[in-house]
């Protein structure tokens, strides 16, 4: 067992007046030494705490995101070497299965600037949830309609999360039954 530690820094009087104000920033400051590797000390400073109200802030957004349906899925086609102009889509072997947030404000964000903060907040299960259940639902449409006549052959890639899939058997099961639901084998 290894016991490391990560330590916060506030210093009374310019970092705070009073103890609750220099126990938030000094949690602040220790929420970035865990970022910057763990085992670490950080000081406080406004760049820190302005830091941790931006991500809070997309903390927040990013709870309401699902239910507001603002995730989109983007998918990527993915060729086989060697195709080209001539011949659209005659390479096309298959697609991958990327999420975008339609933020309100910011518009639209690419998974690095969100799946990180629903790593850290918890919410990554969730968002995983859902991507499987909307890919898995557009690839058995896409296999009970006309792409399945002229292209059979075709795979589909999504990106998981190393916490989902420390769930070990339950996401092996959920993955199942998500597959079955939408008649993909």
């Amino acid at each position: 067992l290894s016991v490391t530690a990560s330590i916060g820094i506030s210093v009374y009087p310019g970092d705070g007046r009073d103890f609750g104000e220099l126990l938030k920033n000094a949690d602040a400051a220790t929420n970035h030494a865990k970022e910057t590797g763990r085992n670490n000390f950080r000081f406080f400073s406004p760049e820190l705490n302005a830091r941790a109200v931006a991500r809070l802030g997309m903390e927040n957004d990013l709870r309401h995101a699902l239910a507001r349906g603002e995730l989109l899925l983007h998918w990527q086609p993915v060729l086989r070497a060697g195709a080209n102009r001539a011949a659209p889509g005659g390479g096309v072997i298959g697609a991958e299965a990327l999420v975008r947030w339609h933020h309100p404000q910011d518009g639209l964000l690419m998974p690095e600037r969100f799946v990180p903060v629903a790593e850290d907040c918890g919410l990554i299960r969730p968002l995983g949830q859902w991507i499987l259940e909307r890919a898995l639902s557009q690839i058995g449409a896409w296999r009970r309609g006309a792409l399945s006549r002229s292209r059979p052959q075709l795979w589909f890639a999504l990106n998981v999360s190393a916490h989902e899939l420390a769930q070990g058997d339950a996401y092996v099961a959920q993955l199942r039954e998500a597959l079955a639901a939408n008649g993909v084998p």
